[in-house]
């Protein structure tokens, strides 16, 4: 059940509309935090900072991304303060797993 009045079903669209809880939905935010994280990697790539082969292996392993790999194999008790800290931390598990790039 939803604890904010833009999410709660009953309210209807008192507090927001379908567009705006679109938006602000817990998909959308992982979305965009990852778009971040990718133009990051590829910005670190065109300066050396890392490989471009890494940059691009990021770019392409992290739009793979779901919700359900935000439960996966890490410690819920570690992420006290930015949500932004566990998206990185998933990108990260998910490349160095799924990419030879990083073995």
């Amino acid at each position: 059940m939803s604890s904010h009045p833009i999410a709660f079903l009953l309210l209807g669209n008192n507090f927001g509309t379908p567009e705006m809880r679109k938006i602000w939905s817990a998909q959308n935010r992982l979305t965009q935090q990852i778009n971040v994280d990718v133009a990051l990697a590829s910005a670190e790539g065109e300066l050396g900072v890392i490989s471009q082969q890494a940059a691009l292996s990021i770019a392409k392993l992290a739009t793979s991304i779901t919700e359900q790999d935000l439960d996966h194999g890490l410690d819920p008790a570690h992420y006290t303060g930015s949500p932004a800290q566990k998206v990185d931390d998933v990108i990260r598990f998910a490349v160095q797993s799924r990419s030879s790039d990083f073995a």
